[in-house]
């Protein structure tokens, strides 16, 4: 690694020292985020606002991670504090094939579309399985109405979180991280999540890069208050952020079944990713 960039991203779990929301006494942490609402003003965030994570093409198994200085850096791992999610959608009417074209319909939370052609979700033909169309023009097996997962993280030395879009073929793997933690009552934002990259094929043999989240430790019960009180206020601020990146998901997300997809392994045979409950 160039010695002249400085990862935004922590590298080692120990390093959440290097997190100022979750270690900051109330009284400063409140001082803090007025100043962040001071600096954003009475405005939403922008659709580009936030820093986003983007997930490699072709089974790629290394991420780009921001930096200081704004040139990505690889990485085969990183580090986060998740202080909101949710499941969205996104649809071009035409094969995408970048340049940041914006979505033709959109939806935030995964129920309504805004745009063309809009209305409830469960209802549009996009929605179906074997509508989508690939960059080449091809069918493909999945939706042309893409099912994202999207996951506001907080990193090292950051106020304001980082942005990943988990595409269709990731969709499992969040879902059953996030039954992990509720079967024992822990919160997203009570644990510090490793974010890695698994290369998979899709049923057409496409290669991708699945993204697997696993916990990295536990918080202690301050950072977890601190982390609670974060995602409450971050809350009522992400209402204008974009539902698709700058760049659509790569390829072959639009073939993914996640209701096809093989069953979870039972939560009870699964313990190594999670540590005692009693280190909290």
């Amino acid at each position: 690694m160039d010695d002249q960039k400085q990862p935004m991203l922590p590298a080692k779990v120990s390093d959440v020292a290097q997190f100022p929301v979750l270690n900051l006494p109330a009284d400063q942490f409140k001082d803090k985020f007025e100043v962040v609402r001071e600096n954003l003003g009475s405005r939403q965030l922008g659709a580009l606002d936030l820093e986003r994570i983007k997930i490699p093409a072709g089974g790629g198994k290394l991420w780009e991670l921001p930096t200081l200085e704004g040139d990505p850096e690889s990485g085969a791992e990183w580090f986060g504090v998740i202080v909101a999610w949710r499941d969205v959608r996104v649809f071009w009417q035409a094969a995408y094939e970048g340049g940041g074209s914006p979505p033709d319909c959109e939806s935030a939370d995964a129920i309504k579309g805004k745009g063309d052609p809009g209305g409830v979700c469960a209802d549009c033909p996009f929605a179906k399985f074997d509508t989508a169309v690939r960059a080449d023009g091809t069918k493909g097996r999945g939706q042309a109405c893409q099912q994202k997962i999207q996951v506001f993280a907080l990193t090292a030395d950051s106020w304001l979180p980082t942005v990943i879009n988990v595409p269709a073929t990731s969709l499992k793997h969040v879902r059953r991280y996030m039954t992990r933690l509720a079967t024992r009552a822990i919160p997203f934002y009570g644990v510090m999540t490793k974010f890695t990259l698994l290369p998979d094929k899709s049923a057409d043999n496409f290669p991708y890069s699945a993204v697997v989240p696993a916990v990295a430790a536990m918080l202690t019960d301050d950072q977890k208050s601190r982390a609670k009180a974060y995602s409450k206020q971050f809350a009522p601020l992400m209402g204008n952020i974009a539902v698709a990146d700058d760049e659509q998901a790569p390829e072959p997300a639009p073939d993914a079944k996640p209701e096809t997809a093989p069953e979870a392994e039972p939560v009870q045979d699964d313990e190594d990713n999670l540590p005692p409950i009693d280190e909290a």
